[in-house]
């Protein structure tokens, strides 16, 4: 089995961390290193964080100053063992099987990077919505041939870490260095580099 990491930026949100951590160490894949950098949080986010580091062997605690989510990504990055790396955002719920999934993809398709899609729940109206790729089932191809809607898809609707899951090892530098950059959506500056650079994307629901 290849490690996998998982790192999740941390900022106040205490309250809800715990759905989280959850979701994460119950992910039917085992073989994670969960990663948890606590960017200078006011609340309670690091007790949280502290408590579920002493009770899994997988999780590593981090604190440091207020830098932005940036900043945190790289300090997990910098800190990672893991052939492959998701990041997760603190306020994210993963599937179940959203780790086993996305390795099964890669390993059938042979592909650098997993996209998939999200639901995202408005707890104040209790609604869910739903947005997935307009694509067959699972598909691999090269970035520069992905179809513009696609594209779009990609860059307009899930321009986010999470839903970007498995970087490999040779893009690791590469978003590290852009992550780098100042930049109110880092995550774009990641894929119009990728849409230059030669990798396979495989596209999951």
């Amino acid at each position: 089995m290849c490690l996998v990491s998982i790192i999740i930026p941390v900022y106040n949100t205490g309250k809800i961390l715990t759905y989280t951590l959850d979701s994460v160490i119950s992910q039917s894949y085992n073989d994670v290193e969960i990663i948890l950098v606590d960017d200078g949080s006011t609340d309670n986010s690091g007790g949280v964080c502290i408590e579920y580091a002493s009770k899994d062997s997988r999780i590593k605690y981090y604190r440091k100053e207020n830098e932005g989510i940036c900043s945190s990504r790289n300090f997990g990055l910098n800190r990672c063992h893991g052939e492959y790396v998701f990041f997760s955002d603190h306020d994210d719920v993963m599937d179940k099987y959203l780790i086993e999934k996305s390795l099964n993809a890669i390993k059938e398709t042979n592909a650098d990077m997993v996209k998939f899609g999200v639901k995202l729940f408005d707890e104040e109206n209790e609604r869910v919505s739903i947005r997935s790729f307009r694509s067959p089932k699972r598909t691999s191809l090269p970035f520069s041939n992905v179809p513009a809607f696609l594209i779009s898809d990609c860059i307009s609707l899930f321009c986010s870490a999470h839903s970007l899951f498995m970087l490999g090892s040779y893009i690791l530098s590469l978003a590290s260095c852009l992550y780098s950059l100042p930049s109110h959506h880092p995550d774009k500056l990641v894929y119009f580099y990728l849409a230059i650079k030669p990798f396979l994307l495989s596209i999951i629901r």
